[in-house]
């Protein structure tokens, strides 16, 4: 039952390693990073951003040609502090198993949702540079828990106000960022962490369908 942390990894182009900073409320906390089933990597992790951490993907099958598109990697153990951001070879982030977490860092990665239900300790989110949506962020701005006035959260949305289109700024700019911001979050730049102007008006109300909304099959079959 210990906190954990998945990740889907690409195995499109054989990836061999990758990499992560980690942190935890206590010295020397007992890390298990499962890169392979049931392979484990114990570490130890301490209350300052570890140096950058390389694992070895599936190390048994090194010399093999493994015929799977994508693997699951779980992180198990008391972190507060997450950070698997500039790997374009990671599709998808899950920290909801991990209630501890207070920092959370996957931008730069090839995810394009983020669940963050539950995390109540969280303070810090960035995901720019990634394929989310203005639905998806305003999807997390609605999950996050409330933080207080005097201590703010931060959400990275986009690196900076001259952003790259691949750094997804227009994604940021359109979405409802009053629906963090009425819960004590900015939305932020990275680089100089000033605000985001976002454009979007949307409330969580409206995008939580009623629970008596009837429900359809997506396509245009009958």
């Amino acid at each position: 039952n210990a906190p954990v942390v998945s990740l889907t990894i690409s195995q499109r182009d054989y990836i061999e390693h990758i990499s992560l900073n980690l942190k935890a409320n206590t010295e020397n906390t007992p890390v298990w990073i499962e890169t392979s089933p049931n392979y484990f990597e114990r570490i130890a992790v301490g209350t300052n951003w570890s140096d950058e951490l390389s694992f070895a993907i599936m190390p048994e099958m090194a010399e093999l040609n493994f015929p799977t598109t994508e693997l699951k990697v779980r992180i198990y153990g008391n972190i507060n502090g997450f950070d698997c951001s500039g790997q374009r070879e990671i599709l998808a982030v899950d920290p909801s198993g991990n209630t501890q977490l207070r920092e959370l860092f996957c931008h730069g990665t090839s995810i394009c949702t983020l669940n963050v239900n539950g995390l109540n300790n969280l303070e810090t989110v960035s995901l720019y540079g990634n394929r989310v949506t203005p639905e998806v962020l305003n999807n997390l701005y609605c999950a996050l828990s409330a933080n207080t006035p005097a201590k703010p959260g931060k959400v990275f949305a986009a690196l900076n106000s001259s952003s790259s289109p691949e750094m997804l700024n227009e994604k940021a700019l359109a979405s409802s960022g009053t629906i963090a911001n009425n819960k004590n979050w900015r939305i932020l730049y990275f680089e100089n962490e000033t605000e985001i102007s976002t454009t979007g008006t949307l409330t969580c109300q409206q995008l939580t369908p009623p629970a008596n909304a009837p429900w359809a099959p997506s396509g245009n079959g009958a």
